[in-house]
């Protein structure tokens, strides 16, 4: 069984990584039943947003993934 279904073309596949110093997004989509990059981006971060692994400033983070989401116009929820 694979990990993903390509029977849904409805729901893209975003994949997220959170660094202290950037922020990277891709997504997949389905075509011709197979998963295909259809979109990356990347974000540098400011430092002290992420500090050892935790979240120091959620609201500088959360307006940082809506501008890497717009801008890189990725679609889904």
């Amino acid at each position: 069984m694979p990990l993903f279904s390509t029977r849904s073309k409805r729901t893209p596949i975003i994949g997220l990584d959170i660094g202290s110093y950037a922020i990277k997004a891709t997504q997949f989509g389905v075509q011709n039943r197979e998963l295909k990059l259809v979109g990356y981006g990347m974000l540098n971060l400011p430092e002290g947003v992420i500090v050892s692994g935790n979240i120091v400033k959620p609201d500088y983070l959360k307006e940082a993934l809506s501008s890497l989401f717009s801008f890189y116009s990725f679609t889904g929820n």
